[in-house]
């Protein structure tokens, strides 16, 4: 409900003056990914293999050197909007792709589909199965905390883009 409600901020220069909304976009973007990384170094949680499901961050109940509870991902990053901001403002982008394009079938070249299926594919399998049996350091756990969602948003965006385009192939039929 939150982005919703300030959702216009980003619509509106998007919708009038292009790059200026694209900039605000990619800034919130930006400052996204710091608060994440910030918060997750400074709460020191790591990246945690958690087997065949692939990775994860790990949420840790532990308590510190004067017993009281250390706080989880969950309350520090998790819940919190500014650290989810991202994957809603990738769905903005996509749905501003759609609305320029007006949903052409055929509007893009078919190496560049193909690019973009590869991408996608690469770039969300790398999201699930990036950490698997890898135990990183804090700086590159704090990485991938920062920026995970919003690589899996673009993702799952060009799958969206590519099955309303007509770009979709049998993956279109298949979520259809």
């Amino acid at each position: 409900m939150q982005f919703y409600v300030i959702s216009p901020l980003f619509l509106l220069p998007l919708l009038k003056w292009r790059r200026i909304g694209l900039g605000l976009i990619f800034l919130t973007i930006l400052g996204s990914f710091t608060a994440i990384g910030v918060l997750n170094t400074k709460h020191e949680f790591y990246a945690v293999d958690r087997g065949a499901v692939g990775g994860g961050v790990l949420m840790s109940a532990e308590s510190d050197e004067n017993g009281k509870e250390k706080e989880t991902i969950f309350d520090v990053i998790y819940s919190k909007p500014w650290c989810r901001i991202g994957p809603y403002l990738i769905g903005i982008i996509v749905g501003y792709a759609l609305y320029i394009t007006g949903q052409k079938k055929n509007f893009i070249n078919k190496w560049l589909v193909l690019l973009g299926w590869l991408v996608a594919t690469g770039i969300c399998m790398g999201v699930v199965y990036g950490l698997y049996k890898a135990n990183p350091n804090l700086p590159v756990s704090s990485l991938y905390a920062a920026v995970s969602r919003t690589v899996w948003a673009i993702g799952v965006g060009w799958l969206v883009y590519a099955c309303v385009t007509g770009h979709g192939g049998y993956i279109n039929t298949i979520l259809s």
